[in-house]
């Protein structure tokens, strides 16, 4: 499950992506893009991917999940009024050696920038 710490405000150098329920100590690698895509792309055994396929990127960033599970990645977002209303979506990539992809896919989040 993938969710934030906080609105993605335009200036908020604490914006986080939180993801639980992961593999302990597995990495979880994000991606994003302009927006969701129309409909899901599956890609196999249950996983979809919810991204615009279009402008997706993978993020040189990525987290390494606690022995609970949870993993947080933090995302400085830009502090410049020309980003106003940018909508930015992300979903994660969870590597999970007991699924059948040897990986999970989370939910998407859909921000829209603002002050």
């Amino acid at each position: 499950m993938l969710s934030t710490n906080s609105w993605p405000f335009l200036g908020n150098q604490a914006f986080a992506l939180h993801g639980n329920d992961l593999q302990p100590g597995q990495p979880m690698f994000v991606f994003a893009s302009f927006g969701v895509a129309s409909s899901p792309f599956p890609v196999g055994a249950g996983c979809s991917v919810f991204l615009d396929l279009g402008s997706l990127v993978a993020l040189s960033t990525f987290g390494v999940a606690s022995p609970a599970g949870n993993a947080n990645i933090t995302l400085s977002l830009p502090n410049n009024a020309a980003y106003v209303g940018v909508n930015l979506a992300y979903q994660v990539m969870a590597i999970d050696p007991g699924a059948q992809l040897g990986l999970t896919l989370s939910n998407a989040l859909d921000c829209v920038l603002g002050f």
